[in-house]
């Protein structure tokens, strides 16, 4: 796959606004959708990697996961995560830089990348990910920060230089050591590859999104919408556990997918 699909930065002072009426630090209102859109894509990675597993097992006749069109979609999934790195990295940063909650939360995503890493090596050593969507998210955390402040103008020019830099720049080759950038003429074979080029200029974009709602005090409007019943509810949070979802998903549906053709046997 040119690109597999994982979690954003869910955490709770992520998607965290303060209210009017709160804004000096005594309380704190919640954008639920947020929540909901995380929850949509968490939910939308679990079930294209069921469709890919049946696939692959021989479950089911074709493996539409692994066409074009199914590698379309992993794209848009992937990159609808590295968007909302940018959103949440805005409403928990956004009017003060707090880097003991960054550095816990970066630590914590770096750490669980290098346990992808070091699992995959030994499980699928021709595959191993090397930079998936668990070190695009931390890296592209890191290169986001000074555009929190920086103008949205130049936000948005170096998104567009993102997003066209892979088109203008080619380095020869398929090393793991730069096929990390998106600008290598091939890449490796690896069960997720997510290179930074162009999917930085997401986070960008949702960081220029985030601060523009929040200079016209739409953050406020969006963080009154209910969230809390319905099928809404369960999605928010979902989630609001999209990281735990991505770990342990694949194991699960694997276990359960190889039972059932033992079984069948």
């Amino acid at each position: 796959m040119a690109y597999d699909v994982g979690p954003g930065m869910s955490t709770s002072p992520a998607t965290r606004v303060a209210p009017e009426h709160e804004r000096t630090g005594q309380g704190a209102g919640r954008i639920g959708l947020i929540d909901v859109a995380r929850g949509v894509a968490i939910v939308a990675v679990v079930v294209y990697h069921l469709v890919w597993d049946l696939g692959d097992l021989g479950l089911i006749d074709s493996t539409p996961a692994q066409g074009e069109t199914g590698k379309n979609v992993a794209h848009g999934i992937a990159g609808s995560f590295i968007f909302l790195v940018g959103v949440s990295l805005v409403l928990a940063h956004g009017d003060r830089f707090r880097p003991r909650k960054f550095l816990r939360r970066l630590a914590e995503l770096v750490g669980y990348a290098l346990l992808v890493s070091v699992v995959t090596l030994l499980i699928f050593p021709s595959q191993w990910v090397s930079f998936g969507i668990l070190q695009c998210l931390a890296v592209a955390s890191v290169l986001a920060l000074p555009f929190l402040r920086a103008s949205r103008l130049l936000a948005v020019g170096a998104a567009v230089l993102a997003f066209a830099l892979p088109g203008l720049v080619t380095i020869p080759g398929d090393s793991r050591w730069l096929s990390w950038t998106g600008l290598t003429e091939g890449v490796q074979p690896t069960i997720d590859h997510a290179p930074l080029l162009p999917l930085f200029g997401l986070t960008l974009l949702g960081i220029v999104l985030m601060r523009t709602l929040r200079e016209r005090g739409d953050d406020v409007r969006l963080a009154r919408v209910r969230t809390d019943r319905g099928p809404l509810g369960w999605l928010a949070f979902v989630g609001r556990h999209t990281l735990v979802i991505y770990l342990l998903h694949q194991p699960i549906l694997l276990g359960l997918l190889n039972a059932w053709v033992w079984l069948r046997r």
